[in-house]
């Protein structure tokens, strides 16, 4: 890059400056709201330091961006002995020339520290108008810090006091500025303390118990590593804190320290001692109701199971006995209202076991009705088909049993009476019934069953004889009197006169009855409550 310089001119390297030993570390460097107090009349910058573009931005990018700088083309092209530079002399001149100005993040800024600062103006920078770090000069002798001239010169190569012409090449150290600036006067920092923020910004005030500590900035870091003055953090807690020349006498006074409770050796902080006592289960204390002295531990189970002064509810209280008395007096009053107590329990038993019944019938009632909605959805359509062989003969006798057949987990077999159902009294009708083998069967098992019998017409189909005797449940209550291992069916009696039984009419082919079975709907009901079967209704 062609920085106005003509062949002929004379160039020479740059010095070793270090640009980018300015300390960004610190914030409160260039950022100094404090030194506003200096007057800005002392020095007479040129129109150029007005302009914020080169006031150095405060963070730690300054650094990096100027030592990228250094490395640019337009940096290397100024000199061709540039590239000479070794980037350890660039480290050994950092650490010289900001061994003065290097302060913490949580430091005061050095304006806030000055004793003396009407002689500080002197060493203003004339772009940010704070005191120079690592001052830099034109070849004409006007100071700025190393920061803000580069920045200058980037935007402008000439001298913003002089205006003439200056690159980086031409920049020079100023021993003696250097030097006057280390030996300025400042105070120790812990001279100062934090008095809330303005703008952002921490506002240091004088501590009236600080550091009364005077030396040159050369001086001062070596003294303030020292400092009795300092703030160091107690053994004993995080957020206590204390100056280092305290800390002996404030172990024996810090109200975190360690002690021991007398009453159960426990180890706790001194802070937290009375709140401890006022708890601790070793503490001998007395019982509210008799007055007692024991541990305050276990008073609470003396209370609940000994103290004879406690009141407390009759024992019989959840039967229904409301009293409530001294545990002294418990066995004088039970032994008086005995009989009370019995007729209590027994009033109170009752109404539970009514209770546990009225919740079992609803449990009951509510799982039967799953099972029914169930059945309804899965069950199909049955049909048993009989056919009755050498009906001339067997018509002679009083009960004629078909095979059996399984339906909802039981067993099944059709019944015909072709004589009616009365052994003694013959009719002139046949029956035809439907009957559970009560055998096998289970008990307390109810079973709603509607079906259609049908007797066959081989001749003319819409001769076949139908009947519907509706829904029944099995198995069948016939009374008190009814034989109970008697199986009891149900159907029609007057199912069809025995005289139309015949080829000729078509219910008899080669000597042979036909009876159809058809089951449309079966439910399950469990009775668990009583052994009585209830009838099933359908919906």
């Amino acid at each position: 890059m062609n920085n106005g310089v003509s062949q002929s001119h004379s160039v020479r390297p740059p010095p070793l400056f270090q640009l980018v030993g300015h300390n960004q570390g610190n914030n409160n460097i260039h950022n100094r709201t404090a030194f506003s107090r200096l007057s800005s009349s002392s020095l007479s910058p040129s129109p150029s330091n007005s302009s914020s573009s080169l006031s150095p931005n405060n963070n730690n990018n300054n650094q990096n961006s100027l030592y990228r700088s250094m490395q640019s083309d337009s940096f290397m092209n100024s000199s061709s002995s540039v590239n000479t530079i070794s980037l350890i002399s660039l480290e050994k001149q950092l650490k010289l020339s900001t061994s003065v100005e290097m302060r913490g993040p949580d430091d005061p800024p050095l304006e806030d520290v000055l004793v003396d600062e009407v002689e500080a103006r002197e060493y203003q920078c004339g772009i940010c108008m704070q005191i120079m770090v690592n001052p830099r000069q034109c070849k004409n002798g006007h100071l700025f810090c190393g920061v803000c001239i580069h920045k200058s010169i980037e935007k402008r190569p000439e001298c913003p006091q002089c205006r003439d012409y200056l690159n980086l090449a031409e920049l020079s150290r100023s021993l003696l500025a250097e030097k006057a600036i280390r030996n300025l006067k400042v105070h120790c920092k812990f001279n100062l303390m934090k008095g809330g923020k303005r703008g952002g910004e921490d506002v240091w005030i004088e501590d009236p118990e600080g550091c009364p500590e005077i030396r040159t900035q050369e001086e001062i870091q070596k003294h303030e590593s020292s400092c009795g003055y300092a703030p160091e953090a107690c053994i004993y807690g995080a957020n206590c804190q204390v100056r280092k020349m305290q800390m002996e006498d404030h172990k024996s006074t810090c109200p975190f320290r360690p002690v021991i409770c007398k009453f159960c050796s426990r180890r706790v902080t001194f802070n937290q001692l009375e709140n401890h006592v006022a708890k601790c289960d070793e503490v001998v204390v007395s019982c509210q109701s008799c007055h007692e002295e024991m541990k305050r531990g276990k008073v609470q189970s003396h209370r609940m199971e000994e103290c004879p002064e406690e009141f407390l509810q009759c024992p019989f209280a959840k039967q229904g006995c409301d009293a409530k008395l001294r545990r002294r007096d418990f066995e004088q009053h039970t032994s008086v209202n005995m009989a009370n107590h019995l007729i209590l329990m027994h009033q109170y038993y009752e109404e539970r076991m009514s209770l546990m019944m009225a919740e079992t019938r609803r449990l009951i009632a509510t799982k039967d009705e799953q099972i029914r909605n169930l059945e309804r959805a899965t069950f199909n359509p049955i049909e048993f088909v009989w056919t009755v062989k050498d009906w001339s003969n067997r018509s002679k006798q009083f009960f004629i049993k078909s095979r059996t057949f399984e339906m909802a987990n039981a067993e099944w077999y059709i019944g015909i009476y072709p004589n009616g159902l009365d052994e003694q009294t013959p009719s002139k009708f046949i029956a035809i019934m439907l009957f559970m083998n009560l055998e096998v069967a289970t008990r307390n098992k109810n079973i709603a069953v509607k079906s259609i019998f049908r007797l066959l017409n081989h001749k003319n189909m819409n001769e076949t004889v139908e009947k519907d005797p509706g829904v029944k449940s099995f198995p069948i209550d016939m009374g008190p009197e009814a034989d109970e291992d008697q199986d009891k069916g149900y159907g029609s009696a007057r199912f069809i006169l025995s005289s139309k039984l015949s080829e000729e009419e078509g219910f008899l082919k080669d000597d042979a009855l036909t009876v159809q079975l058809f089951v449309t709907k079966c439910l399950v009901k469990w009775d668990l409550v009583t052994s009585t079967p209830d009838k099933v209704g359908w919906l």
